[in-house]
């Protein structure tokens, strides 16, 4: 899928009434496929960048075309069901449903929202068992590491294949093998097709550079 960025600008106003200015007059043209990561400090617009492409807010000006809708100009419905069908998100907290088992955080939240339902539940076992969660598969997420709970969330992306996948500080307060997991799920995703938006700051994302860089600093403030 893929994203055309023009003239994009973003602020943010405080409770006392001053603004700040995130994002400014920033353009990028990213193709259908590409891994690209986005480098910048904390402060400079990375997760603020990654919410607007995916629709979670309405930037102030600038066109940001997915594919070939402006989404910028849907309304909020809208870009919830674009979202759903279109966009997997790795954060930084794994929103887990706390009353469902590992298994079913996998697959239940993709059948709700609409997405094909042959075999799912097959395939969000054996995408558990692959990422080393075989066992766990009954787990409440209370009862798994962090580690763990990141890469059933891993799963869950895995499992929607999405046309857009975003990772904003993926591997943030995991340990290394938890990451390299997480690493490796992207790595699969980009041969699966999947365009990649990832920010971080992990030593391990290094010789992740991909197709080309966007540095955050040049375009926000």
């Amino acid at each position: 899928m893929k994203i055309d960025i023009e003239r994009l600008s973003h602020a943010f106003v405080s409770a006392d009434g001053d603004e700040k200015k995130v994002i400014k007059d920033f353009s990028l043209a990213i193709p259908s496929g590409a891994l690209v990561r986005v480098l910048g400090r904390s402060g400079t617009g990375k997760s603020t960048l990654f919410n607007i492409v995916s629709g979670m807010i309405v930037p102030n000006s600038g066109v940001v075309k997915v594919g070939d809708v402006d989404i910028t100009t849907l309304s909020e419905s809208a870009r919830d069901l674009f979202r759903s069908k279109s966009v997997g998100y790795i954060f930084q907290t794994f929103n887990l449903l706390p009353s469902l088992s590992a298994l079913e955080n996998v697959y239940v939240p993709l059948l709700l929202a609409g997405h094909e339902t042959e075999n799912m539940k097959k395939k969000a076992g054996e995408l558990l068992k692959q990422l080393g969660l075989g066992a766990h598969q009954t787990h409440f997420p209370w009862e798994l590491s962090v580690g763990q709970r990141q890469r059933v969330a891993v799963a869950r992306i895995l499992l929607q294949r999405p046309a857009l996948l975003i990772a904003d500080e993926p591997t943030a307060s995991l340990d290394k093998d938890s990451s390299q997991d997480v690493k490796n799920a992207i790595i699969e995703m980009h041969k699966q097709g999947s365009t990649i938006l990832l920010a971080s700051h992990d030593p391990i994302f290094d010789d992740m550079v991909g197709e080309f860089s966007c540095n955050m600093e040049k375009g926000g403030e």
